[in-house]
């Protein structure tokens, strides 16, 4: 159950408080598509930061967006969005901090997903003081999920929809079924893939074997030239590397080598695209 949360407050929102909201969590109006739905309830919980080690996100349908803002506490938003007033009362988010783990999980009326902005839907902000809670894991069967300013060796998935993350200090691990993933600035990758999308991203660092790679749409890796890596790069398409491997062998569809001393296995790979690999100046 909550522990110490100062409210947990639901109100009914018309579209202007929705896209109020949206410009407060740092969105555009975009992010928050209120037009597909005509009735929308806003539930809110904070949590004093220093009582919260942990955070994960489990939604169904809708956006998850994590990240530091200018609070000194945990903030929790969850905006329920459905086409029938009625449907709002099936809508289920369950917020709970338990012994330091925050979970918010939410569920909504079973439904063929055709796009990201199915309804009924659930669309969740989390916002937190630097450095915040470790985040473990943020997912949507529909919709985006990003984190940006954060902490946690986290996993980010999407059954339909992007994945995004920035300045994260953490290894991540990312996937969407259909929709891009997106890197930028973190600590290390373990994997980052989709299914139908292109993948852009950075690695810095790796503490295992990695995976890049869409099985439809290009990849695009710049790997940190210090790094001590053994690349392999294959697509259906062309591959280009610029780095300057040792040991390199293949050409046109595919390059393998060694960056500087070697190390664990970086796989970047394209099915039915393009792949890009190249150095990240230190």
């Amino acid at each position: 159950m909550d522990q110490n949360p100062t409210i947990g407050r639901r109100t009914l929102l018309t579209a202007g408080g929705a896209v109020a909201l949206a410009a407060l969590a740092g969105c555009t109006a975009r992010g928050l598509p209120f037009g597909v739905a005509d009735y929308a309830e806003e539930e809110r919980h904070s949590f004093p930061a220093s009582e919260v080690a942990t955070l994960a996100v489990d939604s169904a349908v809708g956006n998850v967006v994590v990240g530091t803002a200018a609070t000194d506490r945990v903030e929790v938003t969850v905006v329920e969005r459905a086409e029938e007033r009625a449907t709002l009362r099936d809508i289920v988010a369950d917020v709970e901090l338990v012994d330091g783990s925050l979970t918010v999980r939410t569920r909504t009326p079973a439904r063929r997903l055709t796009s990201v902005d199915e309804t009924p839907r659930v669309d969740v902000w989390v916002t937190f003081p630097a450095p915040g809670p470790v985040v473990e894991s943020l997912t949507t069967r529909a919709g985006e999920v990003t984190l940006r300013d954060a902490r946690g060796d986290a996993t980010l998935h999407a059954g339909v929809g992007a994945v995004l993350a920035e300045r994260v200090d953490g290894f991540l691990t990312l996937s969407s079924g259909l929709g891009r993933v997106e890197a930028t600035d973190v600590t290390g990758i373990d994997r980052a893939v989709t299914d139908v999308g292109e993948v852009t991203v950075e690695v810095r660092d790796l503490r295992t074997d990695a995976e890049v790679g869409t099985e439809w749409g290009e990849a695009t890796v710049a790997v940190h030239e210090d790094l001590d890596v053994d690349v392999l790069a294959e697509a259906n398409g062309a591959v280009d590397c610029d780095l300057p491997l040792t040991s390199r062998t293949g050409g046109g569809r595919l390059v393998a080598g060694r960056l500087n001393r070697g190390g664990h296995r970086l796989r970047v790979y394209s099915e039915l695209g393009e792949v890009s690999v190249r150095r990240l100046a230190a």
